[in-house]
């Protein structure tokens, strides 16, 4: 008991013994469910994120503003992890029948089932048009370059007007 009085009367032990008490009372209280907020972005919303990024570009290079709209080609494309099984029947040597089953893998997580994701592969850029109110030969050869080699375009899916 002498101990016990010996540490009570430390000097900032009260702090101490309250910031212990008030953790425990944090673990215990009930926690709020947070919604979770969905970053999926759609095709549209990538296309104008890199239209953005790419005025933005253009201006640090050639010194004025540009236009750009990107062509998409496709949209987003996921593979999903699955169990597959193949089932043959063999009669007389030989396959007489084959067969193939699917079982995409479903995560759970706060009652919300999806499905779960091994691959994703962002849309396919099929063209870029940019055009530039200020600017030269020079500017049009550099942008158009510079967005084939961004992009791994040909140089024929690159439209670029200048001056």
């Amino acid at each position: 008991m002498e101990k016990l009085s010996g540490i009570l009367k430390m000097k900032g032990i009260g702090f101490i013994i309250l910031a212990f008490i008030a953790g425990l009372i944090l673990l215990v209280l009930p926690q709020e469910k947070k919604e979770s907020v969905s970053t999926v972005q759609t095709s549209a919303e990538y296309v104008a994120s890199l239209e953005d990024s790419l005025e933005k570009l253009l201006k640090k290079m050639c010194g004025h503003e540009c236009n750009v709209m990107i062509a998409a080609e496709t949209g987003y494309s996921y593979s999903y992890a699955a169990n597959e099984k193949l089932d043959t029947t063999y009669g007389d040597g030989s396959a007489v029948n084959k067969s193939v089953s699917k079982e995409y893998v479903v995560v759970s997580e706060n009652g919300d089932e999806s499905l779960v994701i091994i691959k994703e592969t962002l849309p396919k850029i099929k063209g870029v048009a940019i055009a530039c109110k200020k600017g030269s030969e020079e500017d049009r050869i550099k942008i158009t370059s510079t967005v084939c080699a961004l992009f791994g375009l040909k140089e024929e899916n690159v439209g670029c007007v200048v001056g």
